[in-house]
């Protein structure tokens, strides 16, 4: 290859605003000693100490960059916190799926709640979107309004007001 095509090759601009460019360059060129320390700061138009500031990050920035990376893909930290919080909520749903089974499994059984069961939260501190449900099952409910049916009664108006099946007095 000759020493003409070997000039040609383009060099690709480095990253960073010009002052930026021109301070590593001032830096590079005090550090392989073609240029003092005072003359670089002098040509950037800064004190001498500030100078030496600027020469100490840009060597420590430069070793930063120099360490070697971890292989592989890397996951961000904000990442891996936001899949944890969504395992922990799938979690949590899993374990109250269970708590009911176990609590359906034991009615079914006619066994009396385990003593070991945690308290159910109370109204003010249930999970937002989540429906409080009546002490009775839908199926009581129903067989409830079916008997008064069958009576040829209604409810009296406290009486349904009281009733946590039906809200605001209105029936399903």
């Amino acid at each position: 290859m000759s020493a003409a095509k070997e000039a040609t090759h383009t060099v690709r601009p480095l990253p960073g605003s010009r002052g930026a460019r021109r301070t590593a360059a001032m830096i590079l060129e005090s550090l392989g000693g073609l240029r003092s320390a005072s003359q670089a700061a002098e040509v950037l138009g800064v004190a001498l100490v500030r100078y030496y500031v600027l020469e100490r990050r840009a060597v420590a920035g430069m070793i930063a960059a120099l360490e070697p990376r971890p292989r592989g893909r890397t996951v961000a930290p904000q990442a891996r916190i936001e899949a944890l919080e969504r395992e922990l909520e799938a979690l949590r749903r899993e374990l109250l799926r269970y708590q009911a089974l176990q609590r359906l499994s034991q009615r079914a059984v006619g066994l009396a709640p385990s003593p070991a069961e945690p308290a159910r939260p109370t109204r003010g501190a249930r999970a937002p979107g989540r429906r409080v449900r009546g002490k009775r099952n839908r199926a009581e409910r129903v067989l409830a309004r079916l008997a008064l049916k069958d009576e040829g009664e209604t409810a009296p108006p406290a009486r349904r007001a009281a009733d946590p099946s039906s809200r605001d007095g209105k029936t399903d």
